[in-house]
């Protein structure tokens, strides 16, 4: 793999080959973005073509060298990929990378730190990871990937290049996996709308053969739901809608895109946009029970409830909530 490779990400690349052909490289990143738009495969190039003893006139890396060879086989001893342990970065790995830090690379000129999701380190290992980030050596290249740089220490981020990767757009998605995959059009639009700015997602469903019957599953259980009335039914549909309970934010993005397209209908009476375009017929049909306040309230409580789950809130109370919400009694 090469740059040529990523999609969608062209501004962010050309900044980094910029700073590589002027040999204006710092020593600590920040990239930050929707999770599965590239980040991480960026940062992992960017070392590569840093390293790359045969740069081709782009400045891309060669990918036959010794350094490559090494970063596609994830062996090698001057790139390290730090992942959370357990669902936190601990300040254990930090002191543990402050230690090999220290230590001058093996066999390149760099030695080049990615710490992935950096928004789950704890405030003692940011502040530990501040230190060296403060006065790094200089053959140090510290990359911090992270999808909510808010969640970082402000002194953190005011030590480092942030570079902002922006939504992959759904015609470049539709594009990409279509070469990948042997599918028809309609399907590829239908992931690539669906992906919502990610290649990472996109990726994700192709390969999760249970994806599409869980969103049938799903979506015809939210379209028998009918605004200003509870049936006796109601929670009973819950369960049968949240089922797998470890799914929820899956379970969420479905519902709040479903509701998005209802709103668009109505409001704008366009296709262009829709992402559930198979689902044409009963969103229409759908437009006529929904006000605008009313759609435009549901999805502020979606939006409401993906914050909550965050903060690790009950979520049988809230999505019986949201159930609730759905039918719309009172608005």
């Amino acid at each position: 793999m090469s740059f040529n490779d990523i999609i969608g990400l062209k501004k962010a690349v050309n900044y980094l080959l910029k700073s590589i052909k002027e040999d204006n490289i710092s020593s600590s990143y920040i990239f930050t973005g929707k999770e599965g738009v590239g980040k991480k495969t960026t940062a992992i190039e960017f070392a590569k073509s840093i390293n790359c003893i045969n740069r081709n006139d782009n400045l891309h890396s060669c990918e036959k060298c010794n350094s490559c060879r090494k970063i596609n086989l994830n062996i090698c001893p001057d790139l390290k990929i730090i992942q959370p342990d357990k669902g936190t970065l601990k300040i254990e790995q930090i002191r543990e990378f402050r230690k090999e830090i220290n230590l001058k690379p093996f066999e390149n000129n760099k030695k080049i730190y990615i710490f992935n999701n950096a928004e789950k380190m704890t405030d003692d290992a940011a502040n530990c990871l501040l230190k060296t980030i403060e006065e790094p050596p200089e053959y140090a290249i510290i990359i911090l990937i992270c999808s909510n740089i808010d969640s970082l220490l402000p002194t953190i981020i005011s030590r480092c290049q942030v570079l902002y990767f922006s939504n992959i757009s759904s015609w470049e998605i539709e594009k990409a996996i279509l070469k990948k995959y042997n599918l028809e059009i309609s399907k590829a639009k239908l992931v690539s709308k669906i992906a919502n700015g990610s290649i990472g997602n996109a990726y994700s469903i192709l390969a999760d053969g249970e994806y599409f019957n869980r969103r049938d599953d799903l979506l015809n259980n939210v379209a028998e739901i009918i605004p200003g009335e509870i049936d006796c039914d109601i929670f009973n549909r819950k369960e049968k809608m949240f089922s797998d309970i470890n799914r929820s934010k899956e379970i969420l993005d479905m519902i709040l895109l479903w509701y998005r397209d209802i709103l668009i209908i109505k409001e704008l009476n366009s296709e262009e946009y829709i992402v559930n375009n198979d689902k044409l017929k009963i969103l229409k049909e759908k437009a006529k029970l929904y006000s605008k306040n009313t759609l435009i309230d549901i999805l502020d409580y979606l939006l409401q409830i993906q914050e909550y789950l965050k903060r690790n809130a009950n979520k049988n109370i809230i999505f019986e909530s949201l159930v609730i919400k759905l039918s719309g009694v009172v608005y």
